[in-house]
C-alpha cells in the first residue's frame, strides 16, 4: 500500500486549520451564552443526571403534572372539598389518596427529549463538577455563565468531528475537490457555526447522519460488487437510530431510510427488518420508561406534534388537558400542507445558505457513472421527504435555529452532489481551457456567497470578544444568566416552585423548579392544587418579558 503523499494530506490540514480557527473565534469571541430554551433544558436534566438524580427535570410542564398526578391517584381538576372528601373515604379504607410513588414534583422525570445528547452533557459535568451547584455559581464580573461554555463545547467537539467526518466521506464518495469545497462551506456558515454554539443536539446528529450515510454507501457499493452487505447496513441503522436517540425529529429520516432499504436490496422488504429491529432495541428503554410515567409510548413528546400546528410548542406544554389545545381538527391539514411550503420557501435559508445545496434537486435527474453515488443520492432524498413533513409537524417552521429543524443535517450531502453535477455540467463544455477557469469560477463564486457575512463580520466579533474577554455579553433579551443565579436563587427557598415565563433559564441558571406561567387563573389554581397535595407550594410569581 502507498503512504500517503504530503500533497494529498495538504488539504486535510488546510480544512483541520481553518476549522480550528473559525470554531476558535465562533466559541471564544462570538458565544454570548445559551440562547433557545431547548438547549437550557437539556443542561439542566443533564446536571440532575450528574448528581445521581436520573432525568429529572426542574421544568415542569403543566400537561405532564396533569397526567402525573391523575395516574398518582389525585383528579386536580375537583374542589379542595371534594378532594378531601375522597380522602377520607380513602384513609378510612386505610390507604391514601395519592401515591408518591407515581407522581412527585420535586423529582418528576423528563418524558420530553431524547436522551442521548443528555447523557453526553451529563459525562461531562460529572467529570467537570458542574453538578456542583455553588461551585459554579456567576460571583464575578463575568456575564456568561460558565457551564454554558461547557454546553456549547460539547456541540463544537461534535461540529468539528462531523467536518472532518464529512471530508473523509465525501473524499470516498466523490473525489478531494468537491469534500474540500463541501467543508469549507460548513466552516464559513454562520449557520453551522450558530449551531455548533448553540448546546442543540444537531451536531451530535449530523455527526451520526454523516456516519449512517457512509454504512449505506458502503452497504450498496458491496451489493454493486457482490459481496456481503448486511453488517454495513446494520451499521448504518446504528448510526441513524442514534440520530433518533439524540433527537426525537431524527424518527422521521429514519422512516425514509428504512422504505429505502425495503426497496433497494432484494428480496423487498426483507432488509428493512435488521433496521427496524435495531431501533426497536435502541428505543426500547425510553419506550418502557415513558410508558411507566405517562401511559403513552411517547411521553410529553408526542405533544410537540402540535409545535406546527399551533406555532409554538409551549402552548400544548401549558395546556391541562390535550383536549384544551386550540387547534381545529379541519384544520390540521391545511396546516401542515401550509408548513410544507413554507419549509420550501426557507429551505435555503435552513440549508445554512449553501447555493449549490439546492441543486441536489437538479441533481437527482442526473446518472452519475458510479452506481453506488447515484442510489446514494435516492436514500438521502428518500430519508429528506419524510423529514420535510416531520419539520411542518414538529417546527414552527421560523428561521434560525431550532431543536426540531433538520435541514442542517442534509446540507453537506446535498452540497456534494449539487457541486459534482455542476462541475460535471461544466465537463462536458467543448473548450477544455475554459472548464478549468469555470470550475474554480463556481466554486469561489458559491464559496463567497456563503462566507460574506461571516467574513464581512468576523472583524467586528473579534474586536468585540477582545474588549468584553473579561466579562461577556449575555443574550440578553431574552435571558440573563446573573439575575437568575446569582438574585432569583438567593430569593427563593429550594422546595418552592417558581412560575416563569423562563422556566428553562430558571432551571438551569437557578437550580429551581420552575413552571410557566398559566394564561387563566383557573388553571394556576389546578397546578397549585397538585402542588398542595404532593408536598409543595409555589413561592414565586415572575415575568421577565
Amino acid at each position: 500500500m502507498n503512504e500517503p503523499s504530503s500533497a494529498s494530506r495538504t488539504p486535510f490540514i488546510i480544512i483541520l486549520i481553518l476549522l480550528l480557527a473559525i470554531t476558535g473565534v465562533q466559541y471564544f469571541f462570538n458565544f454570548n451564552g445559551l440562547g433557545t430554551d431547548a438547549a437550557m433544558d437539556h443542561a439542566q436534566i443533564a446536571r440532575n443526571v450528574a448528581r445521581g438524580q436520573g432525568m429529572t427535570t426542574n421544568w415542569l410542564r403543566p400537561i405532564q403534572m396533569v397526567s402525573g398526578s391523575t395516574r398518582a391517584g389525585l383528579n386536580p381538576f375537583l374542589s379542595d372539598a371534594q378532594i378531601h372528601e375522597q380522602e377520607a373515604i380513602r384513609a378510612g379504607q386505610g390507604e391514601t389518596l395519592v401515591d408518591p410513588e407515581k407522581f412527585n414534583p420535586y423529582a418528576l422525570r423528563d418524558t420530553r427529549n431524547a436522551p442521548l445528547n443528555i447523557l453526553t452533557e451529563a459525562a461531562v459535568f460529572r467529570m467537570a463538577g458542574v453538578h456542583k451547584f455553588d461551585l459554579w455559581s456567576m460571583t464575578g464580573s463575568s456575564m456568561i455563565y460558565l457551564p454554558d461554555r461547557i454546553v456549547a463545547g460539547i456541540s463544537c467537539m461534535f461540529f468539528i468531528l462531523s467536518v472532518l467526518s464529512c471530508y473523509y466521506i465525501l473524499l470516498r464518495m466523490f473525489d478531494v475537490t468537491i469534500a474540500c469545497f463541501t467543508c469549507l462551506t460548513m466552516i464559513l456558515s454562520n449557520l453551522f457555526l450558530q449551531y455548533a454554539t448553540s448546546g442543540l443536539p444537531q451536531m451530535m446528529m449530523l455527526f451520526f447522519f454523516a456516519w449512517g450515510i457512509h454504512f449505506l454507501y458502503t452497504a450498496l457499493q458491496n451489493k454493486e460488487e457482490n459481496r456481503a452487505f448486511l453488517w454495513p447496513l446494520i451499521g448504518s441503522s446504528i448510526c441513524f437510530s442514534c440520530v433518533c436517540l439524540t433527537g426525537w425529529i431524527g424518527l422521521w429520516p429514519m422512516a425514509g431510510f428504512l422504505i429505502f432499504a425495503g426497496i433497494r436490496f432484494k428480496p423487498h422488504g426483507l432488509y428493512c427488518i435488521p433496521g427496524l429491529i435495531t431501533l426497536l432495541l435502541f428505543l426500547a428503554y425510553p419506550i418502557y420508561i415513558n410508558r411507566s410515567l405517562s401511559g403513552g409510548f411517547f411521553g410529553t413528546a408526542y405533544y410537540t406534534i402540535f409545535t406546527g400546528l399551533t406555532g409554538n410548542e409551549e402552548i400544548a406544554m401549558n395546556a391541562l388537558v390535550s383536549g384544551s389545545i386550540p387547534i381545529a381538527a379541519q384544520k390540521v391539514v391545511t396546516s401542515v400542507i401550509n408548513n410544507i411550503l413554507t419549509q420550501g420557501d426557507l429551505l435555503y435559508e435552513n440549508l445554512g445558505n449553501l447555493p449549490l445545496a439546492m441543486v441536489f434537486l437538479l441533481a437527482l435527474l442526473h446518472k452519475f457513472k458510479r452506481p453506488e453515488v447515484n442510489q446514494s443520492k435516492w436514500g438521502i432524498f428518500a430519508m429528506w421527504v419524510p423529514a420535510v413533513i416531520g419539520m411542518a409537524i414538529y417546527t414552527s417552521n421560523k428561521t434560525g435555529i431550532s431543536l426540531g429543524q433538520i435541514q442542517i443535517l442534509f446540507a453537506p450531502f446535498f452540497t456534494a452532489y449539487g457541486t459534482a453535477f455542476v462541475l460535471n455540467l461544466i465537463a462536458r463544455h467543448s473548450n477544455k481551457e475554459l472548464i478549468s477557469i469555470l470550475r474554480g469560477g463556481v466554486l469561489l463564486l458559491s464559496l463567497l456567497i456563503t462566507s460574506l457575512p461571516l467574513l464581512l463580520n468576523l472583524p467586528h466579533i473579534v474586536r468585540v470578544g477582545i474588549l468584553t474577554a473579561g466579562r461577556g455579553i449575555p443574550a440578553w433579551p431574552p435571558y440573563y444568566p446573573l439575575g437568575l443565579n446569582r438574585d432569583l436563587r438567593s430569593q427563593t427557598a429550594e422546595k418552592d416552585f417558581i412560575l416563569m415565563d423562563q422556566p428553562a433559564a430558571v432551571g438551569w441558571y437557578a437550580d429551581r423548579k420552575a413552571i410557566g406561567i398559566p394564561k387563566m387563573v383557573e388553571q394556576f389554581m389546578v397546578l397549585e392544587r397538585i402542588l398542595k397535595f404532593h408536598g409543595g407550594k409555589v413561592g414565586s410569581i415572575l415575568s421577565l418579558l
